[in-house]
């Protein structure tokens, strides 16, 4: 028996009816990454993190793709309570398909540390905290390693800061191409204006000519 095996039983050992329950409950929130996507929603609703919304959305459906419809059905490990003798799941919990890796536990902190670094820092701790406690939920519950958590954090991690990267280097360039354009605008409108400047004392000192040479003819007329 190994120690991630011990870890389970362990918890299985101490499991209380209202506090599974509880934590089946907290759980199913996230299944799929539903209430992230959810989050991800209301954010793309705010005007002022629309972009940042969006960003978020597609890292949420490219890391299901990547990590769940392709990762997890390459490396296939069973669930522990079909390998664990001994292990059962608490019913009613979300447990189809493989054990690695967890989506729950990769969207959470995915969710949680991206909001942290692009949207507010408050609302991306608290997320943080409810991350870590969906993950201790997968082992209570016996559905998952504690190795698949702690690959899962760090997939959420990695792609919260790529995605972060990103970002902000996309934004960078549009506050460039901006702010280069409105410096070509100003310079452009510089420019014309010295033009009409010069244009205007040229036409000043060819009128004031004319008047010297007409003031000169009438004067020899005379």
């Amino acid at each position: 028996m190994g120690i991630e095996d011990s870890i389970l039983l362990f918890f299985q050992a101490i499991r209380i009816t209202p506090i599974v329950q509880i934590c089946a409950l907290i759980s199913s929130f996230a299944n799929n990454g539903f209430i992230w996507v959810v989050l991800a929603i209301i954010l793309l609703l705010a005007k002022r993190y629309r972009k940042q919304a969006v960003f978020l959305l597609l890292a949420l459906i490219v890391s299901y793709i990547l990590f769940i419809l392709i990762l997890s059905n390459i490396v296939a490990r069973p669930r522990p309570f079909d390998a664990i003798v001994g292990l059962s799941s608490y019913v009613g919990t979300a447990h189809n398909g493989y054990s690695f890796p967890s989506f729950h536990v990769i969207s959470s902190f995915l969710f949680s540390v991206f909001v942290y670094l692009c949207v507010n820092k408050r609302f991306g701790f608290i997320t943080f905290i409810i991350a870590i406690v969906i993950s201790f939920t997968r082992m209570y519950l016996g559905v998952s390693y504690p190795t698949d958590i702690l690959i899962s954090i760090a997939i959420g991690f990695g792609v919260a800061f790529l995605v972060h990267f990103v970002c902000n280097r996309v934004f960078s360039s549009v506050e460039i191409g901006s702010g280069v354009a409105k410096r070509k605008s100003i310079s452009s409108h510089k420019a014309e204006h010295r033009i009409n400047k010069t244009k205007h004392i040229k036409d000043i000192s060819e009128r004031h000519i004319n008047n010297n040479n007409l003031h000169e003819k009438n004067s020899l007329r005379k």
